[in-house]
């Protein structure tokens, strides 16, 4: 669906401010994937990803997270999972996963995110002397040009797969 969104936020009497955002379909979606292995087995990356309440110790850019729904057990589909990041409130809903080698979601993002219809897709191989994670995330981009989202996409997940995967290493060390 093409054309434009204004949203108007009145910050007193006397000032407005307001956004103007071009939606539209011209630019596309977009996905990224990014690859991260570890010498930790797939469960304790698996067990790692699913302690949300503790992601704000090790995973980058979230500052508080919890489950603000539990799912089921093992999987936590159907859950809804919780994240603070800067000044965004984000929902995940857990759409899918098979302990401890899948996990999928789909986030709502707030209105003035420049992405939408965002899903993510994790997969936990094992492979000799460890794990290998896989992390794909697909998304339209409401305005900025693919590329430049793509590679921030990319940075960012490279990031969270790496703590998570250094975050399970930690916790096979301790056990």
């Amino acid at each position: 669906m093409s054309g434009w969104h204004v949203r108007v936020i009145r910050l007193s009497r006397a000032y407005s401010w307001a956004l103007v955002v071009r939606f539209g379909s011209m630019n596309g979606s977009l996905s990224c994937r990014v690859e991260q292995l570890s010498s930790a087995k797939p469960e304790a990356i698996y067990d790692s990803l699913m302690d949300v309440e503790r992601w704000s110790e090790f995973m980058p850019t979230v500052s508080a997270a919890s489950w603000e729904r539990r799912g089921e057990p093992d999987t936590a589909k159907g859950g809804v999972r919780r994240m603070r990041i800067g000044l965004s409130d984000i929902r995940d809903l857990i759409v899918d996963g098979s302990r401890p080698h899948h996990h999928a979601y789909a986030a709502s993002l707030p209105w003035y995110m420049l992405l939408k219809d965002y899903r993510g897709d994790i997969r936990i191989e094992e492979v000799p002397n460890g794990s290998r994670i896989v992390w794909t995330v697909t998304c339209v981009s409401r305005i900025l040009p693919k590329k430049s989202v793509k590679s921030r996409l990319e940075a960012s997940y490279a990031n969270l797969a790496a703590a998570l995967a250094h975050e399970a290493e930690g916790v096979t060390r301790t056990e």
